[in-house]
């Protein structure tokens, strides 16, 4: 699982690097559905602190949806401010509308990871 997560971490980071040279690459970490629930730890201050680090060093703004959303939820005017989102290992469902919101920005050229 690491080494799966690892190589992702490096894909993701590559084909977004070319990006960085002509604006700042800001990516949403989802750590509003349940990322932490039972024993899940899904969050950016916990298991995916290594990924946030690796991305932050190569000149990546993080930011995580539940300090930049007040109602903690995925909408148009928010998603239109980063270029990828993460998707983490959610226990709780997207709504109908975040769902569609997430795929209209994958198909509009926004990246993803999960």
């Amino acid at each position: 699982m690491k080494r799966i997560l690892f190589f992702s971490i490096m894909l993701f980071v590559s084909l977004a690097s070319s990006l960085l040279a002509t604006e700042e690459m800001r990516v949403l970490y989802d750590d509003s559905h349940g990322q932490t629930a039972g024993n899940a730890d899904w969050v950016v201050e916990g298991a995916y602190s290594e990924m946030a680090d690796l991305l932050k060093a190569n000149g990546f703004l993080i930011d995580s949806l539940r300090n930049v959303s007040p109602d903690k939820r995925f909408n148009s005017e928010l998603l239109s401010k980063y270029q990828a989102v993460i998707l983490a290992e959610p226990n709780n469902p997207y709504s109908a509308q975040e769902q569609e919101l997430l795929v209209s920005f994958v198909k509009n050229g926004g990246g993803k990871s999960f």
